[in-house]
């Protein structure tokens, strides 16, 4: 068995290489270390959106506007990092602008690298290795790069320029490099031949070796095997997997859809039945079946209105919510806004997904116009002018159109930058894509808030106002049961008369004054109360073997158990300090008391149970039901 050297790595070797990788990076921009049709080396860069975008904007101009062949080649390499000869790396080291002593210890890492081989309980001699990248830290994935830096200089030099014709004529790099990912553009067969023949050359040089059968290459001029025989040819019923995407898809509305609703349902099925809690199923939700989603919207290029993928996500979203009624966890009252609001909110946190393909759509324009790849960025705001139009009728071919008329649709303020050759756009106060996603992300969120606000429904179970204590408590400590009576609180709502209280003349009839201030508030608390106190009671006799209340019987005592309840609302209306429940068996006593509180009221709650318990029972405690903190200390 081999052991691997990045699983021993320590922290000060990784903090030694991480210093290099930048201090590197910055010594190596815009030489010819660094070209820039290798995307892994300029950090904050997504390798698949710019091939993508690329691949759109070559297509869209041979096709649509100059009627002509493109033809593309994905290879794949045989295992890349374990190929390339230590001698090439070392001499790489070597002619590096760092200190001596440096290289000198990078150099022995290098060429100290051995293993062992064992079977059973026998290990074979130390063997060394001679080839191969380490990985495991930053630097030497860096390294790789760099050696692997003169293909795209050398295709760039020794074979055809590829010129697209938009309002002037710009080079755009025939080769696109992402680590190990290498795609080729041509204009023609013979020399998209030509490339891949330099590149074979290159790489063989290196150690490294082509996976034809990983490889292809597509195109829409006629087949002539003559000229590219050794990899395999994309037809119409073919399709060929490039950065985990199947590029057959991604052109095709009815895949898109097909695929999406099936991989839903796929979810869906596989949390069936599961007793787990609301905020668990939506955890699930938002960290697996939302990321697939999103990924495969912001590469979608399809001929067809945007809109179509808009549609998409509402019908995902009917799917999640028809799948949460079937199985009991919300009700069928449940408002919009509750569901896809957040639970800091008093929502469900549930994800929106008609909003996730808007914020998709809105994301990739806003990386075309944002993003650190200057080639990616320049060719974006060229091709965004060439087909734009007031009507939006050629949106599915320009990124950063496509998203301003999105930000025009849903409201979103933003700055169109528009000049003879080039268009784009700003969003006030963002310089990053980071920022300029945060702010379409927290636009939708505030416009379903509002949305709702101006519903009848307008009040909510809102934690906004609960501290960071308080609030977290809440997220480690919320129970099934719990999120339901919550739910079901907040739904309960919409049958309550919003106008003044009957008790209190000056407030609002609302979920929140009944459970938080109103007078009668007491009197509402006797269900609730002894729901706590039958389940706590259940669970006790559970554990004791003895059979328990059923759903339509209320709790009672079992003196021949040992088992004594209290009621505290008794209808003779006479003050009780005895405890909820007391357990007497085999010389142990159990004693517990359940208190209903808001959130906010927890501090008096302890404080009048430590007066009952600790100071002197049989007193009345007249503070038990003022105001608390909202606080949970």
């Amino acid at each position: 068995m081999h052991s691997f050297f990045f699983c021993v790595l320590n922290h000060r070797y990784k903090l030694l290489t991480a210093t290099i990788h930048r201090y590197l990076l910055k010594k190596i921009f815009k030489s010819i270390l660094s070209p820039p049709a290798h995307k892994a080396l300029k950090p904050n860069i997504r390798g698949c959106v710019d091939a993508l975008i690329k691949d759109n904007i070559l297509v869209t101009d041979t096709l649509y506007r100059r009627n002509k062949t493109i033809e593309m080649a994905w290879i794949d390499l045989r295992k890349t990092f374990d190929s390339p000869h230590n001698s090439i790396l070392i001499d790489l080291i070597q002619v590096l602008l760092l200190l001596k002593t440096i290289k000198s210890n990078l150099i022995k890492v290098v060429s100290l690298w051995d293993s062992r081989i064992q079977i059973n309980d026998e290990t074979s001699q130390k063997y060394k290795i001679s080839r191969g990248i380490r990985q495991g830290d930053s630097l030497f994935p860096l390294l790789y790069c760099m050696l692997t830096s003169m293909i795209p200089y050398c295709i760039n030099k020794n074979t055809k320029e590829l010129k697209i014709t938009m309002n002037k004529n710009i080079e755009i790099s025939p080769i696109t490099v992402y680590v190990d990912d290498i795609k080729l553009y041509s204009l023609d067969k013979t020399d998209l031949n030509d490339k891949i023949r330099l590149t074979e050359r290159l790489r063989n040089n290196l150690g490294m070796y082509f996976n034809n059968e990983k490889s292809a290459t597509i195109g829409n001029g006629e087949d002539n095997i003559d000229i590219l025989p050794d990899f395999p040819r994309i037809k119409n019923d073919l399709s060929y997997k490039y950065l985990v995407i199947q590029q057959k898809f991604l052109g095709n509305i009815g895949e898109i859809e097909k695929k999406m609703l099936e991989g839903t349902s796929n979810f869906l099925r596989s949390i069936t039945n599961m007793k787990v809690s609301n905020k668990v199923v939506t955890t699930l939700i938002k960290n697996t079946l939302e990321p697939r989603i999103y990924y495969s919207a912001m590469n979608a290029y399809f001929v067809g209105k945007t809109t179509l993928l808009v549609r998409i996500g509402e019908r995902i979203d009917k799917e999640i919510k028809k799948f949460l009624e079937d199985e009991g966890r919300i009700g069928k009252t449940s408002m919009r806004a509750r569901l896809y609001m957040s639970r800091r909110s008093g929502g469900l946190g549930l994800t929106n997904f008609k909003n996730l393909m808007i914020q998709a759509i809105i994301g990739r324009g806003n990386y075309a116009t944002k993003s650190v790849d200057e080639e990616t960025r320049k060719l974006s705001k060229i091709h965004a002018k060439t087909w734009f139009s007031e009507k939006h009728n050629n949106n599915k071919k320009s990124p950063i159109s496509t998203a301003i008329a999105i930000c025009k649709k849903i409201q979103l303020p933003i700055k169109i930058i528009e000049t003879n050759n080039s268009l784009s756009y700003e969003i006030e106060g963002c310089n990053t894509v980071k920022e300029m996603d945060k702010v379409v992300k927290l636009h939708l969120e505030r416009e379903i808030k509002n949305e709702y606000k101006v519903s009848k429904y307008y009040e909510i179970m809102s934690r906004e106002q609960y501290s960071n204590e308080t609030y977290s408590y809440l997220k480690s400590h919320c129970s099934p049961n719990l999120e339901r009576t919550i739910a079901v609180a907040q739904e309960r709502q919409l049958f309550l008369n919003p106008e003044t209280c009957r008790i209190c003349k000056k407030e609002k009839m609302s979920i929140n004054h009944v459970l938080t201030s109103c007078i009668v508030k007491q009197t509402r608390g006797l269900a609730p109360h002894d729901s706590v106190l039958k389940l706590f009671v259940n669970f006790i006799l559970s554990k004791l073997k003895i059979e328990t209340f059923k759903k339509s019987e209320k709790a009672r005592s079992l003196p021949h158990e040992g088992i004594y309840l209290d009621r505290p609302f008794d209808k003779y209306g006479l003050i009780s300090n005895r405890p909820d429940l007391t357990i007497i068996r085999d010389g142990n006593i159990l004693v517990a008391d359940v208190a209903i509180s808001n959130i906010g009221c927890i501090q008096s709650q302890k404080a009048w149970k430590t007066k009952k318990y600790s100071e002197n029972g049989m007193i009345h405690y007249e503070d038990r039901n003022q105001e608390g903190d909202k606080n949970l200390l």
